[in-house]
């Protein structure tokens, strides 16, 4: 099963409220990346038992990346691919810190 990689590279002088500028760029992308999944899950009215399933498995890499204070994370294809769906199908409100994201899950998808 092939792995994906994110690195957790944000930019220090991207400019944050001064409540996200105590937190580890790895605590910035989990909250980023489990709101976007979160949010295509209540547009859809839910996620279904496979896609909970596939949102566990995400959160406990990324919780996992975040207490060892990891410069990346590792996802298989399926997890990698439903975090690149959520992106992509969900309508969401653009701000500096997802472009970052998205950057950065971008870059991964063109490895």
């Amino acid at each position: 099963m092939k792995k994906f990689t994110i690195t957790f590279e944000i930019p220090k002088d991207l400019p944050l409220n001064a409540e996200d500028k105590k937190k580890t760029p790895q605590e910035l992308a989990q909250e980023v990346i489990q709101n976007v999944i979160l949010t295509a899950g209540a547009s859809q009215r839910g996620l279904r038992e496979e896609d909970r399933r596939l949102y566990y498995k995400i959160c406990d890499k990324l919780d996992e990346a975040n207490k060892e204070k990891s410069e990346s994370v590792d996802f298989e294809d399926q997890e990698f691919g439903f975090i690149k769906k959520c992106f992509r199908e969900t309508p969401l409100n653009p701000n500096k810190l997802l472009r970052v994201i998205e950057d950065l899950i971008g870059a991964v998808a063109k490895e």
